[in-house]
């Protein structure tokens, strides 16, 4: 009944990704709220905002693939934490010493975007070493709930606190709430990790490197999964980067109904997270993958018609079969990766993936920025739910759509 509650570090490990999260999604409302009513942003300037952080993946991505694999997962887990912490806290702070600029704010996410990846890639690749295989899919299930608590309290929260504090000031919840992410992962008792040897030159990383992107190129189910997951992040992204834009300007909502209006349609998020693994178990992974496919799409397709009534309506549906689309696609494709790939190149492929298909989260918002102020918002969210469903066909071939419980690990010289 209780499974992995049980489990000491794991539980210290969901209580650190949750808290972290729930301040990470006031400032997914924050920080692009301080740009668009509090420095007067350009939909161009409110897409290079978004695209920095993604843009750090396609930077860094494969050289960090290639450090979480010669380091303890868990000390560079604990360093992206403390840097987070500190740079999310010096927007505050610049507000209230008088020097905000848009150049802070460009700087901040891309802090930010670098911490992120080596946390990301650390994190994906230390679960494989605190569960056994039989437990991956709960534990990434388990994962996914905290995410969806986080995700359906969270912008009510940052609302609430932009509403009553400024949407600078409410950015110390975000920072905070690093600093205990680190606290509870330093208290995580260490686990045998299958850590390289700690020399790493030139020509010894770029060899490393290679067999990273070697495996998932190989592959033909990590190679479909990625290329349907940077296609539908493309989409995503380009929509992603006027979704406030439109919201703000087109539908005259405020920050606080907005929080308070995505609050109550990330229930999709609890209720993808609560039933993944049964309907997973039922359906099977990759008739699971298509039909979640089908319903992200549909969430970007649908926002638009809040320009013509019921803004608040159509704002709620997104949010709604958007939470139900992302913890039942992740944690099915997080999943058959960590299944699927040998211990000791878990941080070099987690990398690789994550470079490709986050990567494109740098390049869709400069898409959709450029887009957005050319045709406006609805036509750029439009644009991107297209991408987005045209992304989900390599779903459909035999491969992917026949895809089971469980995988044998590959086999690597």
């Amino acid at each position: 009944m209780f499974g992995l509650w049980r489990h000491r570090d794991f539980l210290r490990l969901w209580i650190a990704q949750t808290v972290s999260l729930f301040g990470t999604q006031v400032t997914v409302l924050a920080l692009p709220t301080v740009a668009i009513l509090l420095l007067h942003a350009s939909p161009f300037e409110v897409g290079v905002l978004a695209a920095l952080p993604w843009l750090a993946y396609l930077c860094i991505g494969l050289i960090a693939g290639v450090i979480v694999d010669h380091q303890p997962r868990r000390r560079i887990m604990i360093a992206a934490d403390l840097v987070r912490f500190a740079t999310l806290g010096s927007i505050p702070l610049a507000f209230a010493l008088g020097f905000q600029t848009i150049a802070q704010l460009y700087i901040v996410a891309a802090v930010v975007g670098i911490s992120n990846v080596f946390f990301e890639v650390a994190y994906q690749a230390y679960l494989p070493a605190l569960l056994e295989q039989r437990e991956l899919v709960e534990g990434n299930g388990k994962l996914a709930l905290g995410e969806a608590a986080a995700v359906t309290g969270g912008p009510a929260f940052g609302g609430l606190l932009i509403g009553a504090f400024g949407a600078a000031t409410a950015m110390l919840a975000d920072a905070l709430s690093y600093g205990l992410s680190a606290l509870f992962i330093s208290t995580i008792a260490k686990h045998k990790e299958v850590v390289l040897d700690s020399g790493i030159g030139l020509k010894k990383t770029l060899k490393e490197i290679g067999e990273g992107i070697g495996l998932v190129l190989r592959h033909p189910i990590i190679r479909a999964l990625a290329s349907v997951s940077m296609l539908q992040n493309f989409g995503e992204s380009v929509a992603g980067a006027m979704l406030l834009v439109f919201v703000y300007r087109d539908l005259h909502l405020s920050p606080t109904v907005v929080g308070l209006t995505v609050t109550v349609g990330s229930v999709g998020f609890l209720t993808g997270a609560a039933i993944v693994s049964a309907a997973t178990r039922k359906l099977g992974i990759g008739p699971m993958l298509a039909v979640s496919s089908l319903l992200g799409a549909g969430a970007y397709l649908v926002l638009p018609l809040g320009a013509f009534g019921l803004p608040i309506l159509w704002l709620g549906l997104w949010r709604l079969l958007l939470g139900l689309h992302l913890p039942t696609y992740n944690v099915n494709v997080i999943s058959v990766r960590q299944m699927l790939v040998p211990d000791h190149m878990q941080g070099r492929v987690n990398a690789t993936i994550r470079t490709i298909v986050l990567g494109v989260m740098g390049l869709g918002p400069l898409v959709g920025g450029l887009l957005g102020t050319l045709w406006g918002p609805a036509p750029t969210l439009i644009c991107g739910g297209a991408i987005f469903l045209l992304g989900s066909f390599p779903l459909l071939t035999r491969a992917v759509i026949s895809l089971k419980q469980h995988a044998s690990p590959v086999a690597v010289a």
